[in-house]
């Protein structure tokens, strides 16, 4: 299943802080469960989310090894994704069965 993940720093971090996490994120490695499509890090970004992840997994204990190593600088929102293709097909074949009104 298809995934996005947004990161945004925890409000009163100090500048370091998110120093240390860039520097952490050089070494750190998905785990095999994670299939990454994109991880991209919004430069000058003046809102957060900072990063955003979107990745594919077949459990939520994966899910939970990428947030839970990322919860003491980042609050992680995570939320099922499709394609807008698949979007657009699952809203038409809604509306088809939709009662008229």
């Amino acid at each position: 299943m298809l995934f996005v993940a947004l990161f945004s720093f925890r409000e009163g971090q100090p500048v370091e802080k998110g120093l240390e996490a860039y520097v952490r994120r050089t070494r750190w490695q998905y785990p095999a469960a994670i299939r990454v499509i994109g991880d991209y890090w919004r430069i000058g970004a003046a809102k957060s989310p900072e990063i955003v992840l979107i990745f594919e997994a077949d459990d939520a204990g994966a899910i939970m090894s990428v947030t839970d190593s990322w919860s003491d600088v980042f609050e992680v929102d995570v939320t099922p994704a499709i394609i807008a293709e698949e979007g657009i097909r699952l809203m038409a074949q809604s509306m088809q069965t939709a009662p008229a009104g």
